[in-house]
């Protein structure tokens, strides 16, 4: 039986005040509202089937939000709008989803699954898109339950991903070594490229970058293709530990990807710069991996000024830490 989201104990309210007093402090020369530079991803593992957040600001690592989320978890998607994280069990044939703490979790789709594996969100229409491997399809359904359709048959997929600018869907075929695209409802599907390396499986985009990230699986990389013509692959690193899930940070201009074999977070820079392991105690075969939005704070008229600025900021940190 799944149990779900817990209540925050004090320690983890006091890691996450810190999460954000620290991105506070870095935009202390900012005007008005100040955004928190506080990492989170939300990730799911496959092997021990928890719903886990890590927060790299604060030594927040692997907290786990709920568990016995469902049989293999593979995929995770956030709904950023309704603030909803929604994930596929591959094993028992189920999409759940679930708020950003691991609470309200529910069944979401339960019929007619065959091997869920990849999912991704489309923000503009609302509609979650899924793959199910043994049934070698992809579907999409309204976030409300509604209007559920199949629209692409007869590939084997595993990681689905949606250009909501461009109005395309993008898919991994890993039979094909390939990474195929299609419009959102399915119709005018092409080859986006052909030599995806060997077992291509996590996808993302980052629209606004115009860019995209794949994970090969058996290739331990992580590499990325520019939107626009296909061209010109950027490798970010050949020494994953069988990567699987990947992420991409539009903020920081930072792409994440899970090693199932290591059970670590890496991340690096768009560019290929600056990979970096990170230390995540707690995660057991990481798989489907998620960034969370940052937390918007205006700290408010602290001082008594009339003005909202930067002085107000110190005097906001000590009353959220408590000091």
């Amino acid at each position: 039986m799944p149990t779900s989201g817990h209540a925050p104990d004090r320690n983890t309210r006091r890691c996450s005040n810190l999460a954000i007093a620290l991105g506070l402090v870095a935009a202390a020369t900012l005007v008005g509202p100040a955004t928190s530079t506080a990492q989170v991803i939300h990730l799911v593992s496959s092997g021990d089937a928890r719903l886990q957040r890590v927060n790299f600001e604060c030594s927040l690592l692997g907290e786990t939000l709920a568990e016995e989320i469902g049989d293999t978890p593979v995929g995770v998607a956030i709904d950023r709008t309704n603030e909803k994280l929604y994930w596929t069990s591959a094993g028992d044939n189920q999409i759940l989803r679930a708020d950003l703490d691991g609470g309200n979790m529910e069944v979401f789709v339960s019929t007619g699954l065959c091997q869920p594996y990849g999912i991704a969100i489309d923000p503009v229409s609302h509609r979650v898109y899924w793959s199910d491997i043994c049934a070698q399809t992809i579907s999409r359904i309204d976030i409300d339950g509604t209007n559920r359709a199949v629209i692409v048959s007869g590939v084997l997929t595993y990681g689905v991903a949606v250009d909501e600018a461009g109005g395309r869907l993008y898919w991994t075929e890993p039979l094909t070594s390939s990474i195929q695209q299609a419009d959102l409802d399915g119709t005018n599907a092409t080859t986006f490229l052909a030599g995806a390396g060997v077992v291509p499986v996590g996808i993302s985009i980052d629209p606004a970058a115009g860019l995209l990230f794949w994970t090969d699986f058996l290739a331990d990389s992580v590499r990325s293709v520019p939107l626009s013509s296909g061209a010109g692959v950027v490798t970010i690193t050949t020494s994953a530990a069988t990567p699987a899930g990947v992420a991409v940070d539009p903020m920081e201009g930072r792409v994440y990807w899970s090693n199932r074999d290591t059970g670590l977070i890496q991340r690096a820079n768009y560019d290929g710069t600056a990979v970096e392991t990170l230390s995540t105690p707690g995660v057991v075969d990481p798989f489907g991996i998620v960034v969370t939005p940052r937390i918007i704070v205006d700290p408010g008229d602290m001082n008594g000024d009339g003005v909202v600025d930067g002085a107000d900021i110190p005097l906001f940190v000590q009353k959220l830490l408590g000091t």
